[in-house]
């Protein structure tokens, strides 16, 4: 028979306040809110404190390269609900533009050049940009189809909607667009989005912005062998995705 599993705890009081707020980041959002706070005086100043959620920002931010305009980017909860998203969290920008940049390598993703050259598959992009009830925003994104070279732009979508006013009533939209009949040599998707808010408030009251979305998606019933061009690939699944 085995030995039974021994129960191992630490003591973190011990820790200095800059190591227990790296532990602190790794936990989810809605643990940090209830429990942790509950555990001490100190415990609840830090996980109230603004460094705590900045680290969390970083740790989103890792797959991204920013730009922190102002105060820079920040993590706050959804002021509304997004029906749907598996996260409701969002990414908020400050008084001077805030950008995030990822480049999605499509073979990387699983996907390859003959595939890609002659069934150029749907490229699905999708975003969603919000704002504070009490400041507007402005919101623009960036989608750039690459070749090898990373440079190199075959396709180019912008949009570049009318800011949200002030006094609105804090939901989401949507930007979304598929790239179709692009032509052979793409390997890489570009996507860029920006923010700020329009009353040049110091803090975080600009554009909120989450649920980002890169889908490649692929037809049914294709068969295509990938090592001599024909071969099978899942009926209608995505084959390459990247989400905030």
């Amino acid at each position: 028979m085995g030995h039974p599993l021994s129960t191992v705890r630490f003591d973190l009081e011990p820790l200095p306040d800059d190591l227990l707020l790296l532990i602190l980041s790794y936990l989810p959002p809605r643990e940090l809110a209830a429990p942790c706070r509950a555990v001490s005086r100190r415990w609840k100043r830090l996980v109230d404190s603004p460094f705590l959620w900045r680290l969390k920002c970083e740790q989103g931010l890792r797959h991204w390269e920013v730009t922190h305009g102002g105060d820079g980017w920040t993590v706050e909860d959804n002021r509304s609900p997004l029906d749907g998203a598996e996260s409701q969290k969002c990414f908020v920008t400050s008084y001077f533009w805030c950008v995030k940049t990822q480049l999605v390598d499509l073979l990387e993703s699983g996907l390859w050049g003959h595939y890609l050259d002659v069934h150029q598959p749907p490229i699905c992009i999708s975003d969603w940009y919000g704002s504070r009830a009490d400041c507007g925003c402005v919101y623009q994104m960036k989608v750039e189809l690459l070749a090898a070279d990373r440079q190199t732009a075959i396709k180019v979508f912008e949009s570049n909607p009318e800011p949200i006013p002030q006094w609105n009533d804090q939901s989401y939209a949507q930007v979304s667009y598929v790239f179709q009949n692009y032509g052979p040599g793409v390997r890489f998707v570009r996507f860029s989005h920006r923010g700020k808010d329009t009353q040049f408030w110091k803090g975080w009251y600009g554009a909120r912005i989450t649920n980002s979305s890169v889908t490649v998606r692929i037809a049914t019933n294709l068969a295509e062998n990938r090592e001599s061009g024909t071969g099978e690939l899942p009926s209608g699944e995505p084959a390459a995705t990247r989400t905030r």
